[in-house]
């Protein structure tokens, strides 16, 4: 009797379900992803940092210079202008005879243009106070703008003015390279001199201007 076998079934295919789950349970079994490591991190933001920083210290190094320039041209400025107003205030001093003493004389000192006082024993006040203050003809004084006033007692050829007919009056940075650069001086005539004396220091006498910037 022939024996009949019947062909080997085949397995039967997975439901949808089973594939799934077996599926979701491949892409279980997979392994994480790495966190980024926190150094990585730090050191992010400390490179966006120390680039922010750098870019600071580049606009700085601009800015900073171009500023302090721009105060020196101020104070350079300034220094002229007060010299001026030193000037219109001794003429009125002499003009007016604002010291009460009968002579028509220049002040000797340009304090004497705020707190030398008049017939009646008030301040004459030709001048205001933080410019009379800025006098350091006897040393000390208060900057004004960055600069010093005082008079000068002589002239170019070393002899002592006469001040019914003449004054001189120098300004000088009270703190060289960082209030200001230039000296300046005038006198009767109302020119304004100034060269770079490359010191903050006042003139003993009246210079040779020759070789001095005239300011106009």
């Amino acid at each position: 009797m022939d024996e009949r076998h019947e062909p080997d079934k085949l397995e039967p295919e997975l439901e949808p379900e089973l594939k799934e789950e077996e599926a979701g349970g491949r892409r279980a079994s997979r392994a994480p992803k790495k966190a980024t490591p926190v150094i990585f991190i730090v050191l992010a933001v400390l490179g966006v940092g120390c680039l922010g920083i750098a870019l600071i210290a580049i606009v700085a190094a601009i800015a900073i210079p171009s500023l302090l320039r721009s105060k020196l041209e101020a104070n350079h400025t300034a220094a002229a202008a007060t010299l001026r107003v030193i000037a219109s205030a001794q003429s009125n001093f002499r003009r007016m005879d604002s010291d009460g003493d009968g002579q028509p004389n220049y002040a000797t000192h340009l304090r004497d243009l705020y707190y030398a006082k008049d017939t009646s024993g008030q301040p004459i006040q030709l001048i205001d106070r933080g410019l009379a203050d800025a006098d350091a003809s006897a040393g000390g004084g208060i900057p004004r703008n960055g600069y010093l006033f005082a008079d000068l007692a002589t002239d170019a050829s070393g002899n002592p003015y006469d001040r019914q007919n003449d004054f001189a009056v120098c300004a000088w940075p009270a703190a060289y390279n960082r209030t200001g650069l230039y000296t300046y001086v005038i006198d009767a005539t109302g020119s304004v001199y100034c060269s770079d004396l490359a010191a903050g220091a006042p003139l003993t006498q009246y210079p040779e201007t020759a070789s001095w910037l005239l300011v106009r």
